[in-house]
């Protein structure tokens, strides 16, 4: 896993202090401009609503029946200039009630986390 480029400790991974996101994950071909050619772009919708946090390249490293990795790189502006960042993203799969897979640990976790 990455964060801006940088590799991060597997230990920091599932620190409670990390940041983490919760939202709606998409995954589709969309031609960007910048770039001059069409990648695949993977788009979190955050849950608070204020932002999207995509993606570019994303490729899934490895799945397991609850996470998987999404690696990529994310474009940012800084100071101007388009700065394209290695990335990682651990993505935790959540169900929501009723889904194939939902399991009662599951719905007793998003209980807990509302």
């Amino acid at each position: 896993m990455r964060d801006k480029g940088v590799v991060l400790p597997r230990r920091v991974l599932h620190d409670r202090y990390a940041v983490k996101h919760w939202g709606s994950l998409t995954i589709a071909d969309i031609s960007v401009p910048a770039l001059r050619r069409v990648v695949k772009i993977a788009r979190l919708a955050l849950d608070t609503g204020d932002r999207v946090l995509e993606l570019h390249d994303s490729q899934i490293s490895w799945v397991t029946d609850q996470n998987f990795e999404l690696r990529g790189f994310e474009m940012r502006d800084v100071d101007g200039e388009l700065v394209h960042y290695a990335q990682g993203w651990l993505c935790t799969i959540e169900l929501d009630e009723g889904d194939v897979g939902s399991t009662p640990q599951r719905e007793a976790k998003r209980a807990a986390r509302q």
